[in-house]
């Protein structure tokens, strides 16, 4: 009789210890499980974001959104607080982009006290789930992600990685260029023909895992040659118009109050504080073998004079490939077109020393310039050797081939403050703090590296 007691009392012990950890997995499936819908949230502020939403043709998509802490319905599909867009191409008929913006001060019956948390119900013929997303002030989203270089074919490793840069909660993800790799495996002597671009940008936005989390994370974009769709591509790529509709449908860079756009695809990004400029690196870009051609062409940089002149205290400009490289014979600003990067380091020169109204030494209106790319495959930091004081920080790659760390040896960089190769990297930059951190794929939550960004 013990005994069958006993076994009796074990047995309801480790049924409820089951349950106990059914529930708890439950719960945590409820915050990080992925989802069905491949989402991408765009640039946010207090009252505005946008959200690029794919589906399987004519399922008949239904949006809502609902306050997170009352769970009070604020906005459903057909008011004036949705904008919502279908795009459909016939390189992917079997597929619609929802191009979706949701404007907070058009709800007209808002909760008494605005939460910043919210859910975005979706709901199909044959399949309803919800994500998690917030509304933010621009100006309070100091933590950014840096990433470059996504490889959809490394799938473990993205998937990682991915997992490991949401656990550290950045405000917002610049994804600086090879978003996509488009031309894989692929010599193509003249680029990327439209249907590929199509294809190849939908199956990275279905494969990553950064696209199908529970929780949204704001995303700004810009790109480099892979997802130009020509490698080591630049103004006479046949499709670039093609490529450009392309980027411009898979991304959700616009926002009423803090974004503009420039060239091509160059736009630009501003609160009071702080201002961040996308270069198109592609579009006007002349062969790399003109070495006294250039880099970004002579209206993007005319535009770019334009922006950083009317900018705040902190600028941040962003290329998907280096700016100061002329010390390896892959592509950079430096190294290809010396002449135009010349005339770069000149503008900076001119905004980083450029006095103040009345003259004086004592009023000069000093700028922190901080440039970022990517595309390299290892990570670095290294100072402007005509202005010291300005800093360039590259992020690669996030999931893609790297190269072995002596490939660091083997291109000495005077410049060079620190540098990593050798595992899949990312970087983390607090504007707050005015401190950037890196952490690779085995490093997990744990920073490899941090720095201080400031003149």
């Amino acid at each position: 009789m013990l005994s069958t007691y006993c076994h009796k009392k074990n047995s309801f012990y480790f049924l409820l210890l089951i349950i106990i950890f059914l529930s708890s997995c439950s719960r945590l499936d409820k915050e990080t499980a992925t989802a069905y819908f491949p989402i991408l949230q765009g640039i946010t502020s207090e009252n505005f974001t946008s959200f690029n939403i794919i589906t399987v043709r004519d399922l008949g998509l239904r949006i809502k959104i609902f306050d997170r802490k009352s769970g009070k319905l604020l906005c459903s599909q057909g008011e004036t607080c949705l904008d919502h867009k279908i795009i459909i191409k016939q390189y992917i008929a079997d597929k619609e982009i929802h191009k979706i913006r949701f404007n907070y001060q058009l709800v007209s019956e808002p909760p008494n006290a605005q939460s910043p948390n919210f859910i975005l119900k979706l709901t199909t013929k044959n399949h309803s789930e919800e994500r998690y997303f917030k509304l933010k002030d621009l100006a309070k989203q100091h933590k950014i992600a840096i990433s470059s270089c996504m490889n959809d074919h490394y799938q473990n490793e993205q998937k990682r990685i991915w997992t490991n840069l949401t656990k550290l909660n950045p405000d917002i993800i610049f994804m600086i260029g090879d978003n996509s790799y488009v031309d894989h495996g692929l010599k193509l002597k003249s680029g990327a023909e439209p249907q590929l671009l199509w294809q190849r940008y939908l199956e990275t936005r279905e494969k990553l895992h950064i696209f199908h989390s529970k929780t949204l994370i704001p995303i700004a974009m810009i790109w480099d040659d892979h997802d130009y769709g020509f490698n080591n591509g630049d103004k006479n790529y046949q499709y670039k118009n093609e490529a450009s509709e392309v980027f411009q449908v898979f991304s959700q860079n616009y926002n009423p109050e803090h974004s503009s756009s420039g060239p091509g695809i160059a736009w630009s990004l501003i609160d009071k504080n702080r201002k961040f400029v996308f270069m198109d690196n592609r579009s006007f870009r002349d062969p790399d073998e003109d070495s006294s051609g250039s880099h970004f062409g002579e209206e993007q940089m005319q535009w770019l004079k334009s922006e950083l002149e009317a900018s705040p205290e902190q600028i941040y400009i962003i290329s998907g490939d280096q700016f100061q490289g002329a010390y390896h014979p892959f592509e950079s600003y430096q190294g290809n077109h010396p002449e135009s990067y010349d005339q770069f380091i000149s503008l900076l020169k001119g905004l980083s020393t450029r006095t103040g109204e009345s003259g004086n030494s004592d009023s000069k209106e000093i700028k922190n310039i901080t440039l970022i790319s990517g595309d390299r495959h290892i990570s670095e930091i290294q100072s402007i050797k005509e202005i010291p004081e300005i800093i360039e920080i590259t992020s690669s790659p996030i999931h893609s081939g790297f190269v072995p760390n002596k490939s660091l040896k083997d291109f000495q960089n005077p410049q060079r403050l620190w540098a990593f190769a050798g595992d899949h990297n990312f970087a983390i930059l607090d504007t707050s703090a005015m401190q950037v951190s890196f952490y690779s794929l085995n490093s997990g939550l744990e920073s490899i590296f941090k720095y201080r960004v400031t003149n």
